[in-house]
């Protein structure tokens, strides 16, 4: 995971002074709503490691284009002859209301560490409370939920887990399969350094299908419940 790139204030106007885009891609601006863009309002995603099955992860969604919630849902569990060797769970509220992050809130319990992050719009942008305190985020922030293509857009979003800024790189983007519910189908797989450093991959109507990273030296991947 890279560096966290933590904006107060000050350096929010330097960047934005230098030209670095922070909210959506302008090319996607005159886009249907953000809500739109989602085709399916519930994903269950199975999360493989270790050649089986450690957990879950699931995303609802719920409202209207002006006023929606989403929801994560993340319950990761590794076993080894009965014994419990990482644990990993996750809950997360998104907030939006006509198409800009409102609040946030989550709070994830691991063997690591307990975290719980909060947040909400402000006249100044976003400001959020997390692991490294309170930091001020651009009013188009998303957050690292992947639930919709068009974080792809973003070079900057929010660790959920953490409440802290990372960069976001998409380092290619290139038409391929990916394996959905036992069949390949066509997707868009975007190969990125972000809150997680990996594949994702989105189906032609803008689903998230699935995603390949490595976590605790682990290979991990997420095959999408059809």
């Amino acid at each position: 995971m890279p560096p966290s790139l933590i904006l107060n204030r000050r350096t929010f106007g330097r960047l934005a002074g230098g030209g670095v885009a922070l909210a959506l891609n302008p090319a996607w601006a005159a886009q249907p709503s953000l809500l739109a863009s989602v085709p399916q309002r519930r994903l269950v995603f199975d999360v493989y490691g270790l050649d089986r099955t450690i957990g879950s992860h699931e995303v609802t969604i719920d409202g209207s284009p002006d006023a929606f919630v989403v929801r994560s849902e993340v319950d990761i569990e590794v076993r080894v002859l009965g014994l419990s060797l990482y644990t990993y769970r996750h809950s997360g509220v998104e907030t939006w209301r006509r198409d800009r992050l409102s609040a946030f809130a989550s709070t994830t319990v691991s063997d690591e560490r307990s975290e719980k992050v909060s947040g909400r719009a402000t006249k100044d942008g976003f400001e959020v409370k997390g692991r490294q305190g309170v930091v001020v985020a651009p009013a188009g922030i998303m957050v690292g939920s992947f639930w919709t293509q068009r974080i792809m857009a973003q070079t900057v979003v929010l660790d959920p887990q953490k409440g802290t800024l990372e960069k976001q790189v998409v380092h290619s983007r290139e038409r391929t399969t990916w394996p959905v519910d036992g069949k390949p189908r066509p997707v868009t797989r975007y190969q990125i350094s972000s809150v997680l450093d990996g594949d994702i991959a989105y189906d032609d109507g803008g689903r998230w299908v699935g995603a390949r990273f490595r976590k605790k030296n682990t290979d991990i991947e997420y095959r999408l419940r059809a």
